[in-house]
């Protein structure tokens, strides 16, 4: 017999000094059955030594100002995060951040920097029609880029750039005057984006473009916007069906819940693991085997794609299982599993997960008093917000199953 109950999660690990999150989440989902999920995104800005702006120039002995056209946010979004309904119009939010993102430590997704000051306000819809075509300066070629999105900054913030100059003299100077961003959204239903922070290098992306005239000359500035990145997360499962669920055995012997963004999560007990008799046979294969609840709420909510199976360690911690790190670090990971699949149960197809816990089996039956438990997760629990229903281990016709294979 599996024990299985619906877990809240108190905060995720956005960054630590080995870690940092690649994608980061905007928006709001309002979900009957999982509640509000709110996700903002933190960046820090930079400027480059290298690229030296020409804001002030000399015509005729004569010290002049260039003049800002527009400074423009681009920020490179990912595809694969959007989640919910992605027809509906957002209105994003960007602020200036009271302080840098300078992080020395571990930092968790319930950390909510201070913003100080509006920068933009503009709207978007999370589709991939949105192109942007730039030629380079000295260069002829037109070069279109695509899956970005763009608000237009405070003029008159940006402006101060050109008329102190100073401040675009080090990246020491520029951050005490512009040290990060917030970027927030408030859509019109239910609806998530996520800016990719692996295309920073590849330019316009993650960028704020000052377009400016120097005399007849038309250029262009670039200010990073990288480094130091985070994002925060808020779960209000108030009024939702998982709220009915949290932390209830019983009924977590008939339904449970798995979500992404640091959302809930699933905890097992597998008592079986602790018997004592089993060290005596040769475990052939073990695995856990669970079914997805179809319902047309998938549709615009997609099921999770992979899950990750942890264990309790023996300081209390949440570690991934031998499997797991094993699949990952040494051999494929398809050793492990976890993978959404589809199977045909007495002629009815359904969606499954499958996840392989042979060595972490073998380890518990060789232990006295082992921890039985387990936890189940989705995997890039932090960049991808699927969630989905699953069957418990007391579902009259799909159950699930914890498979074991020995023999003497």
């Amino acid at each position: 017999k599996i024990i299985a109950k619906t877990v809240p999660v108190d905060s995720a690990i956005t960054f630590d000094l080995s870690n940092g999150i690649n994608t980061s989440i905007v928006g709001v989902l309002d979900d009957p059955i999982f509640g509000k999920t709110i996700a903002e995104t933190y960046i820090d800005l930079h400027i480059s030594t290298n690229e030296i702006p020409e804001f002030q120039y000399l015509e005729d002995g004569i010290v002049k100002f260039a003049e800002l056209d527009s400074a423009v946010l681009i920020l490179a979004v990912d595809p694969e995060t959007f989640y919910g309904d992605s027809m509906i119009n957002h209105e994003v939010q960007v602020d200036l951040l009271a302080n840098e993102l300078t992080f020395k430590d571990t930092i968790y997704t319930t950390f909510q920097p201070e913003p100080l000051l509006l920068l933009s306000r503009g709207n978007y819809v999370p589709l991939r029609n949105d192109t942007l075509n730039v030629i380079e300066e000295g260069d002829t070629i037109l070069t279109s880029y695509t899956d970005m999105a763009r608000f237009t900054m405070d003029f008159n913030f940006f402006n101060e750039l050109i008329q102190d100059t100073a401040l675009v003299n080090s990246d020491q100077v520029f951050t005490s005057y512009a040290p990060g961003l917030r970027v927030s959204s408030d859509p019109e239903g239910s609806s998530l984006w996520g800016v990719d922070f692996e295309r920073t290098a590849e330019f316009p992306f993650n960028s704020i473009l000052m377009y400016y005239k120097r005399g007849d000359q038309s250029k262009s500035y670039r200010i990073f916007v990288d480094g130091d990145r985070h994002m925060y997360i808020k779960h209000d499962y108030t009024g939702s069906l998982v709220e009915e669920f949290l932390n209830d055995e019983e009924k977590g012997d008939s339904l449970l819940f798995l979500q992404g963004l640091a959302g809930t999560e699933i905890e097992l007990d597998i008592p079986v693991l602790g018997d004592p008799a089993f060290s005596e046979f040769l475990i052939n294969k073990a695995e856990i085997e669970f079914f997805v609840l179809e319902d047309e709420s998938n549709e615009i909510y997609p099921p999770i794609e992979r899950i990750i199976l942890e264990r309790y360690n023996e300081e209390g911690d949440i570690i991934e299982t031998e499997d797991v790190f094993l699949a990952f670090q040494v051999l494929s990971d398809d050793s492990f599993d976890g993978k959404l699949s589809e199977t045909e149960i007495n002629g009815v197809t359904i969606r499954k997960y499958t996840a392989a816990m042979s060595v972490h089996a073998l380890r518990m039956f060789s232990k006295d008093n082992p921890d039985t438990r387990l936890r189940i997760r989705a995997d890039n629990k932090i960049a991808r917000p699927n969630r989905s229903i699953i069957f418990g281990p007391g579902h009259y016709t799909y159950p699930m199953k914890f498979k074991l294979t020995y023999s003497k």
